[in-house]
């Protein structure tokens, strides 16, 4: 009977040692990581909201910010997505992770493909994104609940709506992807 009651035990022990879970470890950047519910204002030269053309994308458009592939803790990728793809960009900027910004004022290879956007090509390949900022609980979702709130500005070389209707660059805003049917 002991011999049964060691085999149980050992058998338990084992079990419980088989089951704990290796920690995932995170990337470089990943306090500026995210998905982000974003809507695009069209901005002048000097960045004030062009008056009927604010929520350019009428309601909110899904962007990403994640880490680069070297895992780097100096740079990330700025997107919108295959789903939303309402300009078509994908650019590397670099970051600062303790001031929670990213971006800068010279102009990047645009890494999307050239049949993404709005007019399916329009785009060129360079963008610059800049004055990037992530507001920790900053942002109040569409069910009144806090998240982190997102800015950027994006000017697209050779942009053909821009120059069509007189704006400069896109101010983007938006709050990070809560998981909540209510907010998105």
């Amino acid at each position: 009977m002991k011999k049964v009651l060691f085999i149980i035990a050992a058998a338990i022990v084992a079990f419980a040692i088989s089951c704990q879970k290796d920690p995932i470890g995170k990337t470089e950047a990943a306090a500026l990581a995210g998905q982000w519910y974003v809507i695009y204002n069209c901005v002048d030269a000097n960045g004030d909201i062009i008056p009927g053309l604010e929520d350019f994308n009428e309601g909110y458009s899904l962007a990403l910010t994640f880490s680069v592939a070297s895992n780097v803790a100096d740079s990330i990728w700025v997107s919108d997505t295959e789903n939303s793809n309402l300009l078509g960009y994908q650019v590397k900027v670099p970051c600062n992770l303790s001031a929670l910004t990213f971006g800068s004022e010279t102009e990047e290879p645009n890494r999307h493909p050239a049949s993404s956007g709005i007019a399916n090509g329009y785009m060129t390949d360079k963008a610059v994104v800049s004055k990037g900022k992530i507001l920790l609980g900053a942002a109040k979702t569409p069910s009144g609940m806090p998240a982190d709130s997102i800015f950027f500005e994006i000017k697209l070389s050779d942009d053909a709506l821009a120059a069509a209707y007189g704006y400069d660059h896109y101010q983007v805003v938006g709050y990070r992807y809560t998981g909540f049917a209510a907010d998105e």
